[in-house]
This record gives structure tokens, sequence and C-alpha cells, in this order.
């Protein structure tokens, strides 16, 4: 049974009182009252965290910033250790805990330091891309090392990736970045084949993740990781599923089947096609499970209220 604290929540939620035992519920509502009580048992009151819930990602880990996943994979909240003056920039409006002696300012454009019409441009493609027109920069001015903490918005998993593993570039759908080094450059591009740009579930312009660094995506639902080689040079998904893919692809769309598919199959008029580009002999695609805009849109339909 859910403690009172949650009742407001809960009545948000458009729980029933008679309904509100974990044993009497859809499994993503037990889910939710498990994590409603489980809460503080992850993180005390006096900042400790449960070391039974805590992820390390030495892979993207550096000396500099250290990376770590806390609580559940679908609901997660990121611990970054940043070292003395370093930087960690993040979508605006995901920071959770600000330490004393981290400076925290906006950045105009793809996240380099500039001044204001130098960086508009830039700031405008993001917004075409369907990010924010600013990037939030933390900078530890402390003198010792410092811990940040950041949320997402997105049920779903995280997608921690080094670029240098990739070329030092990967290309992203709209909000899917989260946070990463300060030395990325995060800019709009046009990647896609035109029939994508309007069929293919995503923004009409893409984003460009570019530099030496880490970055961490975020996905709907599990993230799945697809490998493309001469044997396997394309594949076919559905569309709105794509998070990212490397640079040495091409991606575009083709029809779903037959008239009779199209309309009554369920899975749309559109898939969505990711290819090797001609001479290249690898490529890496993510896809998540769970597209949340799919999700709003299904609400949308049944209670149009």
């Amino acid at each position: 049974q859910v403690g009172s604290g949650h009742e407001p929540l809960l009545d948000f939620l458009g729980v029933r009182s008679d309904f509100r035992s974990t044993k009497m519920c859809s499994p993503w509502k037990a889910a939710a009252y498990e994590a409603l009580g489980n809460d503080q048992a992850m993180v005390d009151h006096e900042g400790n965290v449960d070391e039974d819930k805590i992820v390390n990602l030495p892979n993207v880990s550096s000396d500099e910033l250290a990376f770590r996943i806390i609580g559940s994979k679908d609901f997660p909240l990121i611990e970054v250790d940043l070292e003395n003056e370093c930087s960690v920039c993040a979508e605006p409006g995901r920071m959770i805990m600000l330490p004393e002696g981290v400076k925290f300012h906006t950045v105009f454009g793809d996240g380099s330091e500039a001044g204001f019409f130098s960086t508009i441009g830039k700031a405008a493609s993001r917004v075409f891309s369907g990010e924010s027109v600013t990037l939030a920069r933390f900078t530890n001015e402390s003198g010792h090392m410092q811990t940040l903490r950041f949320g997402t918005v997105v049920p779903g998993n995280l997608l921690p990736l080094n670029l240098n593993d990739y070329g030092g570039e990967i290309i992203g759908t709209s909000g899917v970045y989260l946070l990463g080094s300060d030395t990325l450059k995060i800019a709009s591009c046009f990647r896609q084949r035109l029939s994508a740009a309007f069929f293919g579930g995503e923004s009409f312009i893409l984003q460009k993740i570019a530099g030496e660094g880490v970055v961490i995506l975020q996905g709907g639902g599990a993230i799945l990781t697809e490998e493309l080689t001469p044997q396997r040079p394309s594949i076919r998904v559905d569309t709105g599923c794509l998070v990212a893919f490397t640079k040495d692809l091409d991606y575009g769309v083709e029809l779903a089947g037959g008239i009779k598919s199209m309309l009554f199959g369920g899975e749309g008029i559109f898939l969505a096609t990711v290819t090797l580009k001609p001479g290249q002999t690898k490529g890496t695609v993510w896809l998540e499970s769970f597209p949340y805009n799919k999700y709003i849109n299904r609400i949308k339909r049944c209670y149009r209220h």
C-alpha cells in the first residue's frame, strides 16, 4: 500500500483509491508504486547513495569526468564527478543537484563560448533540430572534486558513448542529447534523404554531435544496438524509433508494403531504412523501443477531452 504522502500524485495519475495496492494494479502502476516506495532508500537525507543501486560507466569516464547511473534503468539519475576547473554541458532543465562552488551559466548555439551575435545562428539551427536554443554549462570552481546530479524527462534507458570510438562524430535525432563533455560541438545537419525528412517520423533537420569526449543520449524504453556490415548492409525499422547512427550511414524511408498492408497492417505507411554508404564496411545504429512521441499521440487520441 502506498503511503499517504504520495496520494496527490496518485490522484493526478487518476488511480482510484480502492486500486492503490500493487497487487491490484497494471504492471506500469505497480512499477510506479515501487519507485515511489523506494525513492528515499536510494538517496538518504544526507545525500548518501545505496551502493547496490549504482552502475559505474567506465567506458565514458576520464580523469576529468566520471559518470554513474543511480536507480532504475527506466527512471535513471546520473551522477557526474567533476574535477576542479573542469566543465560539463547538459540540456537545460536536466540538473537535479548543484553543489556549492560549481558555476552554472548558459551558452548559445553548439556549446562554444562566443559573443551573442556570433552564436545566434547556431542557436537557431539547434531549434530546427528539436533541441533547446541554449546549453547549460557547469564549471567546477570549488578547488576540489564535486558531484552533480542530472535527471531525464523520458521514461527509458541512457546511451553513454565515447565519440573517439566512432570517429569523433555521430548523428542524433530530435531530443536525444542529455549531457556530455564541454569539448563537444552540437549543430544541426541534414544527413537523410529528402523523403525521410518528410515521412521519417523525425525532425526535418538532424543534429551532429562531434568532437573529442563523451556524450550521454536518452531514448524511450530499451535502447538497441545494431551493427551494419557488408554482409548486412541495411536494416528497416519503424519510423520514429531511431535514436542515433554513425556518420558512415544513409537514412531514408520506403513504403511499408502494399495498399492493404499500409492501410490495415498497423505499422504505418513508411518504414525507415538505414544503409551503409558505398565503400564503407561498418556502421552502428541505435534504436529505442518506446518512442514517447507515439505514446503521447496515442494518449491524445484516446483522451481528446
